[in-house]
């Protein structure tokens, strides 16, 4: 070829393709007899046949500089390369500044590739059969023909389920076609010492939305953790409170009733008070139980913990339960609400374990990803080895089955079951199932949009966590 294409022209001068096809039409442009374009003749063409008011004083794409594109990250390169030389096609190098159009451009061409490679494949067995006339298979929605199911909608699947364990489990269930298993690994106490961040105690961060609280009742004190709870399952540790005596002494009960009318100040200028407590019953139950009762439903939930996995329903109930008064027998009279611990165990090691950006990478606007635990400066070493005190391993029965169980790894795991009794209180409320209006709802209130003359009027979505979010001048009442 002895000049230029249409598609090198339309880049030399800054036009689309079909303008510059409109103008070979209209004789605009200098040919050579294979059909190419002469872009010295042609552009000399175009300028004399061009009104002088209505051309451009300079190529388009010369006006200004190309915008920096954003880097693809390596983990992700890494992860692209492998399918790539899976493919027997040419993986890009990490650590090249690949961006992200480059990655996108790639991904064309593969795709463009995807019937070939489709085509070319076979089944291979990965297991012995011991029924030889049982067959399984195995097959990733990744491998779906073109006009399927496209990568981009299983991208778009993947992010949306970011921030939700059912939504994840669903997702390698039905597209990646991967069974779910549960994993318990405690993390490195140490790691996340390295990892708390700045604030101080008492203060509600920004992200903040509401709070709850898990309490968990001893023989000489009751602990308290207060968690504060954002978008996609997101918490930060707001206060850790230790009240001496047990169950038997009065001024621990009267020391925990004034935690429910207690404020957090917000960063942002809210007061919040908590939208549930829920207390361990595991210890001196009937103690519980009245004092829960004296409490009213509105703030406190007394609940039970019991070991297995209930992804769809793991808190369940209330039921009511008898409870002792001055001697007197009370029939239903408290709600008991029943924990599936293991469900919340395990989703904690997990956010636990997410990746983390760096301090770099913050500053150029990257996000901590959905349902990161936040920990501040201000915890110690020994109640980040109380929140990593278990772990998950598999046990034989006696009839040979195999089944998971949490085990203790020291002693005292206070923080843990504070954590997870937070954890059951947010989804008593409701705040897995609210809906994305009444998310925006809460984000106003916790930014003082509701303010009128400085008084902020809390107005939450769910009755349930009314008297969550309030101004020091506001009025709210419980609802019973």
């Amino acid at each position: 070829m002895q000049g230029m294409s249409e598609r090198q022209y339309a880049a030399h001068v800054g036009l689309s393709r079909g303008a510059i096809q409109k103008a070979k039409d209209t004789g605009r442009l200098v040919q050579y007899v294979d059909g190419s374009i002469d872009a010295a003749a042609s552009d000399a063409r175009r300028a004399a046949m061009t009104d002088p008011a209505k051309q451009r004083s300079e190529p388009r794409n010369a006006r200004s500089p190309a915008p920096k594109l954003k880097p693809v990250p390596d983990t992700e390169l890494s992860a692209v390369g492998d399918t790539l030389r899976e493919n027997g096609l040419a993986a890009p190098i990490t650590g090249g500044g690949t961006t992200f159009l480059q990655a996108k451009t790639a991904n064309e061409v593969l795709k463009a590739q995807e019937t070939a490679l489709l085509e070319a494949g076979e089944w291979r067995a990965t297991a012995t059969a011991a029924d030889p006339g049982t067959v399984g298979y195995h097959l990733s929605a990744l491998y779906s023909p073109i006009g399927w199911l496209s990568w981009e909608r299983i991208v778009r699947a993947w992010e949306a389920a970011q921030g939700s364990d059912e939504a994840i489990r669903a997702f390698k269930n039905t597209i990646l076609g991967e069974t779910w298993v549960e994993t318990g690994e405690a993390p490195d106490w140490s790691r996340l010492y390295d990892r708390r961040e700045a604030w101080k105690p008492g203060i509600v961060p920004a992200g903040g939305l509401f709070l709850t609280a898990g309490a968990d009742v001893q023989k000489d004190r009751i602990e308290v953790d207060v968690w504060a709870w954002g978008r996609g399952g997101t918490s930060w540790l707001v206060d850790h409170i230790v009240i001496d005596g047990g169950p038997d002494h009065q001024d621990a009960w009267a020391e925990l009733t004034k935690l429910l009318d207690r404020t957090w100040a917000h960063q942002n200028g809210a007061q919040l008070r908590l939208a549930k407590l829920a207390i361990d019953t595991g210890y001196e139950a009937p103690a519980v139980y009245a004092w829960s009762r004296r409490q009213g439903v509105a703030q406190v939930a007394p609940v039970k913990g019991v070991e297995g996995f209930n992804r769809s329903s793991p808190v369940s109930g209330p039921t009511y339960v008898d409870v002792t008064d001055a001697g007197k027998r009370l029939r239903r009279g408290a709600r008991l609400w029943t924990v599936a611990v293991s469900t919340f165990k395990a989703e904690t090691y997990r956010h636990l374990a997410l990746p983390r950006p760096t301090k770099e990478e913050l500053a150029e606007g990257a996000t901590f990803p959905p349902g990161t635990v936040h920990l501040p400066d201000w915890v110690e070493s020994e109640w980040l080895k109380q929140l990593v005190g278990e772990e998950l391993v598999t046990v034989r029965t006696k009839r040979g089955f195999a089944r998971l169980e949490w085990q203790k790894l020291r002693e005292r795991n206070e923080a843990l079951d504070c954590r997870v009794y937070a954890r059951a209180a947010a989804w008593i409320v409701g705040a897995d199932r609210w809906s994305e209006a009444r998310r925006v709802d809460l984000e106003a209130q916790v930014e003082g949009d509701s303010k009128e003359d400085g008084v902020m009027t809390p107005v939450l979505p769910d009755p349930s966590v009314q008297c969550a979010v309030r101004h020091s001048d506001a009025r709210c009442h419980q609802v019973t």
